[in-house]
């Protein structure tokens, strides 16, 4: 069990990104998914059973790392790292972008925009998420 999920505002955000990929993904779809920043790969496996392929990706290697031994046993999932500021990965490539809490921590989130649009197919679908300034760090001391 990941015991993350008993923080609030963890679990809402895990729920949120489930919801958007129930919402927005057939079986049929098949599509290819960037997970930008997944730090230790804990929503990999929920992606995953949703998409056809995921790559997911983070600047921060030893999360790579630990989060590709962690998730081994997913077979439609590849990890790299990657700076949000410079992905490797051609133009229009990816159906689906997931970017969890990221953005904040770029130094330059239009530069991380732009990147993403790059990236992502024409018609494809983005969900970034990132925190709001007035939550409480007694709300969620993961977070």
């Amino acid at each position: 069990m990941n015991y993350k999920l008993l923080f609030p505002t963890y679990r809402t955000r895990y729920n949120h990104v489930r919801k958007f990929l129930h919402q927005h993904v057939t079986p049929l779809d098949n599509p290819l998914v960037l997970n930008l920043g997944t730090g230790e790969g804990d929503y990999d496996p929920m992606i995953a059973a949703a998409s056809g392929q995921v790559v997911a990706c983070d600047i921060h290697e030893p999360d790579v790392r630990f989060a590709e031994q962690l998730n081994a046993h997913v077979p439609n999932l590849a990890y790299q790292v990657e700076n949000a500021l410079e992905l490797s990965f051609p133009d229009n490539h990816f159906d689906i972008i997931i970017s969890i809490d990221v953005i904040e921590h770029t130094g330059d989130p239009d530069k991380m925009i732009e990147e993403i649009n790059r990236v992502l197919k024409t018609g494809g679908k983005a969900l970034l998420t990132y925190p709001h300034v007035h939550i409480p760090n007694t709300n969620d001391p993961i977070n």
